[in-house]
């Protein structure tokens, strides 16, 4: 397991062990709010709900209160988008908890990958709603291959 003993190399850096810890609590944030808020949470991305969702009069859960099964799939959609983000979040702070450079700048790569992912899926479907995720995509692979070395020798 890589630390911190060397802090002339870019890779064991503490500040890039920071900023993953905020990458973490992002994608934490990202997941308690679709937990929530389910509709709120996909509309924040550009993607429609269904009107008996919308129209639930719940403050705390917007969902609590319908009953179809359109806004059965989409709260369970967005339970799993939940658990996806919650699940990097976790994973990116254990890494950054532990010091494991080579991990988290593993995982950092994975989270740009998923929000490419999500990016390309949601152009498809938003028509312009890409650049919502294509915009964090850089920010996790310059940090992942910040911590996997890539910048040490220059």
């Amino acid at each position: 397991m890589a630390t911190y003993a060397n802090l002339g190399l870019y890779s064991h850096s503490p500040y890039l062990s920071y900023a993953g810890i905020a990458g973490g609590l992002f994608c934490l944030g990202i997941a308690a709010n679709a937990v929530v808020f389910p509709s709120p949470a996909l509309s924040a991305l550009g993607l429609t709900s269904p009107p008996s969702l919308r129209s639930a009069s719940s403050a705390v859960h917007p969902a609590a209160q319908s009953t179809g099964s359109d806004a059965a799939f989409v709260r369970d959609l967005a339970h799993l988008y939940a658990a996806r983000d919650a699940a990097l979040g976790v994973v990116i702070l254990a890494a950054s908890y532990y010091k494991d450079v080579r991990t988290l700048g593993w995982t950092m790569l994975a989270g740009a990958g998923v929000a490419a992912v999500d990016g390309w899926v949601n152009g498809r479907r938003v028509k312009g709603g890409e650049w919502k995720h294509w915009a964090i995509a850089p920010v996790g692979l310059g940090l992942g291959a910040a911590l996997l070395g890539a910048f040490d020798k220059i």
